[in-house]
């Protein structure tokens, strides 16, 4: 969408509308959606950096939620994994109930983000080893099945 001049400091700029399925969400839903997503895996420098830029430009709500650097962190892999077994939901949906095996080879990457949080994040642990050796499972499933 382009903002016309006069609407954003008086010159015309470009804003992204991305409504995430139209649900309401935690404040890292969005920002783990473009910096944790199954079909771009961005350089752990770079989504290191656009952090820190997006902590110390974000709205005074967003920074007395995200808390310092490791709660930051924290809040945004817990949205990352909400978000991740969702996508794998809805590719293995697209798979079996679509015919869009497509969407299969996307399970594996997404699989891989969910073992990086897990591994980073103690308190996630617990839920990761349940979780795991059935997506990896999953994953490699996905890969066997997944069209070239």
């Amino acid at each position: 969408m382009v903002l016309p001049a006069g609407t954003d400091g008086g010159r015309e700029s470009l804003r992204i509308l991305d409504f995430q399925d139209a649900r309401m969400g935690t404040l890292f839903y969005d920002l783990s959606s473009l910096l944790r997503d199954a079909y771009v895996t961005l350089p752990e420098k770079t989504v290191d950096h656009l952090c820190y830029v997006y902590r110390h430009a974000a709205p005074g709500e967003l920074k007395r939620a995200g808390g310092d650097r490791g709660t930051f962190f924290f809040h945004l892999d817990l949205a990352a994994l909400q978000r991740n077994v969702k996508a794998i939901g809805t590719f293995g949906n697209q798979a079996v109930n679509r015919g869009k095996t497509l969407y299969l080879k996307f399970i594996p990457p997404t699989v891989a983000y969910i073992a990086d949080n897990v591994a980073r994040n103690p308190r996630m642990r617990p839920l990761g080893a349940k979780l795991l050796p059935i997506l990896t499972d999953l994953a490699a499933k996905a890969s066997a099945e997944a069209p070239p």
